[in-house]
């Protein structure tokens, strides 16, 4: 049923006064809560809301009839204050022996902890329950409700404040989730109890309509993305605007120019975080569209849900995720967003090469490719490659990678050798653009020229680092780089001994566990002399030759010496 029908029957619903039991079902996190007090509170406004006093329970977790009976009254409250925190002001009893009955209450639930009055615990739940009636109830999470709290109660109740206590009662739920064994029953007495039963499954564009009714400023922007992306779990659009009001919080007087980026990327890491099912990719493939908005994906090994997101993603105009997008990306994860280091991030971005200029180089080959059916093959590959060539600052590595698949698939290996040799002409001082395996947007390239070109030019830079440091920070870091065990490989045997034969104390012992550790075998030098662990244990044999002591010291690190 369309918003605009579930509107105009919740309109008619609340307006009136005659006994009625309406029930609006749906799938968690669509919004039928927050619509039904949305529309509530703009009748409440609008003064048409026909009773003149209102409760709203959840039963989550609630155990017993007795709990609902006194949640009921506990939430009691005049329609004029529907959409405030409640005060004890609000409840009738005031001037009517409330005193009285809060003392009453405190006392029975002093004295039901003897055994001799265990039959009356319910008393004060019935007592305060009198005072239940004439009045608008929403009654929501039957499906949740707590061990304790059957289904058949809990529709002997409703029936019973629709025919003897005169309410009107609305019942939130979802039925895919009622609880199999009181399934049965649970059919049986909807359809005897329930009046009207409305499906509440909003459209993309009605759910953003519902958070977003007029939107201004970034809620504009949210709008447009949710609906492009598709959502329609209204619970998380609202976790989306918060993140992006959190955002906005941070950036808007000094990155204001960032802050488009920050709430486009945020809306769509939100949505694959919260959202749980297979319609939002997730972050892995996020990080692996970036090979010109996923074109180059193998054809053999994607399925539908890679083709379906990489189509969606080009309509979202999302083609990769860069260092600014990661920090962002940990934000969302971790909920915690750090001031300084988004600050930190955003004047990176700013300093250096911005995500819209490499998006549109991206997005301009896309539509190039995807715009038509003409026979135009040479002048698109002759537009990737002048396009390639005239934004190579701003080209990632994985990027330059489905170029070049590109360009070789339709026979301009020429052309994708010039762009290889040219990247490396006019970013060879970036250092990290070279580390492919220690990055996390670049590990999954396979072009063979690419590798080798790569591997040549990371060859060529000089790290003069002290091995010693670098193998105790590996140890205390728990964790090392590419670049790390490249620099460690250089190492020989006789290298090894003087390093462990010029350390001390505890130093020593880091370096020696740090050494230990790597077991790389597939370098050159490795396949030569054996891995970089072996190496080390190669030299501390030899000072364990040196003498009785040293044989024991050296013992002590683990190694097992040839007697």
């Amino acid at each position: 049923m369309s918003i605009k029908l579930v509107k105009e029957e919740i309109g008619r619903f609340i307006s009136g006064t005659e006994s009625e039991i309406f029930c609006i079902s749906g799938k968690w996190g669509v919004g039928k809560t927050y619509s039904w007090n949305y529309f509530l509170k703009s009748a409440k406004d609008a003064e048409r809301i026909g009773l003149k006093r209102y409760a709203y329970v959840s039963l989550f977790g609630l155990k017993s009839l007795n709990e609902l009976k006194y949640a009921l009254y506990e939430a009691t409250k005049p329609v004029e204050k529907i959409g405030e925190d409640p005060e004890w002001e609000d409840f009738e009893l005031k001037n009517t022996g409330e005193t009285f009955l809060r003392r009453t209450r405190l006392v029975i639930s002093r004295l039901s902890q003897l055994p001799i009055v265990q039959g009356y615990i319910g008393l004060t739940e019935s007592i305060l329950f009198y005072f239940v009636g004439k009045q608008l109830i929403c009654i929501d999470d039957l499906e949740r409700a707590g061990n304790g709290l059957d289904v058949m109660d809990v529709f002997g109740l409703i029936s019973f404040l629709k025919e003897q206590r005169h309410c009107k009662v609305v019942l939130l739920l979802n039925k895919d989730e009622i609880d199999k064994e009181q399934r049965a029953v649970f059919d049986k007495q909807f359809e005897k109890v329930i009046d009207e039963d409305l499906q509440f499954s909003p459209t993309p564009q009605e759910a953003a309509d519902i958070v977003f009714p007029q939107p201004e400023g970034i809620k504009k922007d949210l709008h447009r993305h949710c609906l492009t992306l598709g959502v329609i779990n209204i619970r998380v659009i609202k976790k989306i605007e918060k993140i992006a009001f959190r955002l906005e919080e941070i950036l808007k007087d000094k990155y204001a120019d960032l802050l488009y980026q920050a709430i486009h990327s945020s809306t769509l890491f939100a949505w694959s975080k919260y959202q749980k099912d297979k319609e939002p990719p997730p972050f892995d493939f996020l990080t692996n569209i970036s090979r010109l908005l996923g074109l180059f994906l193998d054809k053999e090994k994607a399925t539908a849900d890679d083709q379906r997101w990489k189509a969606l993603m080009a309509e979202y105009k999302f083609g990769n995720v860069d260092d600014f997008d990661l920090v962002i990306y940990d934000a969302v994860q971790s909920g915690i967003f750090d001031k300084d280091v988004l600050l930190a991030a955003a004047e990176k971005q700013r300093q250096g090469v911005t995500k819209n200029k490499q998006e549109q180089v991206i997005h301009d080959t896309w539509d190039l490719y995807h715009g038509s059916f003409d026979d135009n093959e040479s002048g698109v590959m002759d537009q990737i490659f002048k396009v390639s060539l005239e934004n190579i600052k701003v080209i990632s590595p994985s990027n330059l990678e489905g170029t070049i698949s590109t360009l070789k698939e339709f026979d301009r290996k020429k052309e994708a050798a010039e762009l290889i040799k040219k990247y490396i002409d006019e970013r060879g001082s970036e250092k990290e653009l070279f580390d492919l395996k220690n990055d996390h947007f670049s590990r999954n390239i396979k072009d063979p020229d690419i590798l080798r070109e790569f591997g040549k030019k990371r060859a060529e830079f000089v790290d003069n680092r002290n091995p010693a440091d670098v193998l105790e920070t590996m140890v205390m870091n728990r964790g090392w780089s590419l670049e790390d065990e490249e620099l460690i490989d250089k190492l020989s045997t006789d290298d090894f001994y003087k390093i462990f034969k010029g350390e001390k104390g505890d130093r020593m012992h880091r370096v020696i566990r740090g050494a230990l550790q790597l077991n790389r075998k597939e370098s050159d030098a490795s396949k030569e002399l054996g891995s970089i662990s072996e190496r080390a244990v190669k030299a501390l044999e030899k000072i364990a030759g040196e003498s009785r002591l040293n044989a024991r010291r050296v013992a002590a690190q683990g190694i097992k010496l040839k007697d």
